[in-house]
């Protein structure tokens, strides 16, 4: 006999599958039962609620603040200031530029292949064929652009 002794089982009446998950039945949802009932309590839901308006509030400055960070002029007829010259970390000019792009025009998607909506991707064409194709662009646009005479040296 090993040592020390196997433990007694506590189901073995039940196969192997229906015995590891007998244990837990105590612990599982009834049916129609939720899994948080009562939800947020009232003095949560409104400390969130205050929260979230003061947030609303101090919005538009923290939008300024992130534009002063960028150096980057409130008002748009004033002459834009090269980075050289900004007395800024360049690492914060670029994290508040960063910042303000996202909050203007959202977060750049993940490139999915599978969502490329029917566009020919560079891998799916043969060499030939787009060296083909680049060459027809190249030989329209030289049709469309009106030739240029060169200057006399």
């Amino acid at each position: 006999m090993p040592y020390p002794p196997p433990r007694p089982r506590k189901h073995p009446e039940l196969p192997p599958q229906a015995r590891s998950a007998k244990h837990l039945e105590p612990y599982r949802f009834r049916p129609g039962q939720s899994g948080n009932p009562s939800g947020m309590s009232n003095s949560q839901r409104e400390l969130y609620l205050e929260a979230r308006e003061l947030a609303h509030q101090l919005g538009p400055g923290a939008i300024r603040r992130l534009g002063e960070l960028a150096g980057i002029p409130m008002d748009p007829t004033q002459p834009w200031v090269p980075l050289e010259q900004l007395d800024i970390d360049p690492r914060v000019v670029f994290m508040a530029s960063v910042a303000l792009c996202e909050r203007a025009y959202g977060r750049p998607r993940e490139y999915d292949p599978d969502q490329a909506m029917g566009r020919a991707q560079p891998g799916d064409i043969a060499p030939e064929e787009r060296r083909r194709r680049a060459l027809e662009e190249i030989e329209q646009a030289f049709r469309e652009r009106p030739r240029q005479e060169a200057p006399a040296c």
